[in-house]
C-alpha cells in the first residue's frame, strides 16, 4: 500500500510539473500575440511590437496633471516645447510622430484609447504643417503658418530603436505598414 501511495505521490508531482508547463506556453503564446509591451524599469514609456516604435505612457505624461487632465490641447509650439522637455525614463529621442507613423497605431489594441473617451484629434508634425488625426481618418490639415492658432493632443513617439535598421513587420500582420 505505500508503495501505491508513493507512485500516486510521483504522479502528482509530474502533473503538477505538467500544469506549470502548459501555463508557461500559453503566456508565452499569449506574449507572442500581444502588440504593446510596458517596461517595469521605464514606466514612462511603451513598444509597439509591430512597428517597434517607443510610444509616451499617456498614464505618465503631462495630460494628466493633479487637476485631472489637460482637455484644453496644445499649439504646435507648446507640443514641441512639451515633448522636448518631458523625461521620458533616459531614453532620448521623443518628437511629434509622423502621419504614416500615428496611422499605424490607429485601432482598438491602442492601450491609450480610454484615456478620455472623445479625446480624439492627435498632432503629428509633417516637415512644414502640422496635421490633425482622427481615429478613423485624418480631417484637417494645417499649413504652418497657422499651426500656432489651433490647438490638438499630442502622442509623442521614438523611433530610437529602429532608426538605421531593416525592422519590417512581420508576415502575418497585415494590419500595419513596414516602418518606412
Amino acid at each position: 500500500m505505500k508503495n501505491l501511495q508513493k507512485q500516486k505521490e510521483e504522479i502528482l508531482i509530474k502533473l503538477g510539473e505538467i500544469d506549470t508547463q502548459l501555463e508557461e506556453g500559453e503566456n508565452i503564446e499569449a506574449i507572442k500575440s500581444q502588440r504593446w509591451f510596458f517596461f517595469k524599469n521605464k514606466l514612462r514609456v511603451s513598444m509597439d511590437k509591430s512597428t517597434g516604435l517607443l510610444w509616451a505612457n499617456l498614464n505618465y505624461f503631462p495630460y494628466k496633471s493633479q487637476n485631472g487632465y489637460n482637455l484644453n490641447g496644445y499649439n504646435f509650439t507648446e507640443a514641441q516645447n512639451t515633448v522636448k522637455e518631458y523625461y521620458f525614463d533616459g531614453i532620448k529621442g521623443f518628437r511629434l510622430p509622423m502621419s504614416t507613423e500615428i496611422e499605424k497605431i490607429m485601432g482598438e489594441t491602442f492601450p491609450f484609447r480610454e484615456i478620455r473617451p472623445n479625446l480624439k484629434e492627435w498632432h503629428f508634425d509633417n516637415k512644414n504643417r502640422i496635421d490633425c488625426i482622427y481615429w478613423q481618418e485624418i480631417q484637417l490639415i494645417i499649413p504652418s503658418s497657422s499651426r500656432d492658432n489651433y490647438r490638438g493632443f499630442i502622442l509623442p513617439c521614438s523611433s530610437i530603436l529602429v532608426d538605421n535598421t531593416d525592422y519590417r513587420i512581420r508576415a502575418g500582420n497585415p494590419s500595419v505598414l513596414a516602418v518606412e
